[in-house]
């Protein structure tokens, strides 16, 4: 019968993904997923602060780029609901 085989958890044929974060930016944190929460629920946001659709996936958006403002991150003045095309028209990028 024999030793069953070791498993092996990284075979080399599996391309592991550069989780490197872009500059200006930085991992997101439990604090800013709870912050995040609690903020649009505090407002009552369940349609995209832009164009009015009823989602129940909103994405906050910083009016004023973390990367210009970070000081202004967890401002709730500074933060928008939208549906993901909305927040995707007002991050236009390559693809």
């Amino acid at each position: 019968m024999g030793l069953p085989r070791k498993w092996d958890p990284m075979p080399s044929t599996v391309k592991v993904k550069d989780w490197s974060f872009p500059r200006g930016t930085k991992p997101r944190t439990g604090a800013w997923r709870r912050f995040r929460e609690a903020l649009r629920l505090a407002r009552g946001v369940f349609r995209c602060e832009a164009c009015g659709v009823i989602e129940d996936r909103l994405e906050a958006h910083h009016v004023i780029p973390r990367s210009q403002r970070p000081d202004l991150e967890y401002d709730p003045a500074n933060i928008r609901f939208l549906c993901r095309a909305c927040h995707h028209d007002r991050h236009p990028g390559p693809g």
